[in-house]
């Protein structure tokens, strides 16, 4: 029989507004690496178009989230991330699905 065990969650909004678990999209943008070296199971980031929208142009973003996938890896987090491709330029959905893998 397995046993699920209740755990405490680092858990924090993706916003701008001045709360205790809140954090503007451009500092998480910025310390997406530090996010991966922490002792997490899972990273989940919903909403990332918020990120998309402060990220300077979609090369730096997509380096970013590369970066984020490749040290997870290491790390051997699961990495989820939720998106609207709508607010995504054309080629911009493929190449993110090439690198991230797809589940609709």
């Amino acid at each position: 029989m397995k046993l699920w065990m209740k755990k405490d969650l680092k858990s924090f909004w993706i916003s701008n507004t001045i709360c205790k678990h809140c954090i503007p999209p451009r500092t998480l943008l910025e310390s997406l690496e530090e996010l991966a070296e922490e002792e997490l199971e899972v990273i989940l980031i919903e909403n990332l178009e918020a990120l998309y929208l402060v990220a300077k142009d979609f090369k730096s973003f997509y380096l970013k989230l590369t970066k984020l996938r490749d040290l997870s890896i290491q790390k051997k987090h699961y990495l989820v991330l939720s998106v609207n491709k709508d607010i995504l330029e054309n080629g911009e959905w493929d190449i993110l699905t090439s690198e991230f893998k797809y589940i609709p």
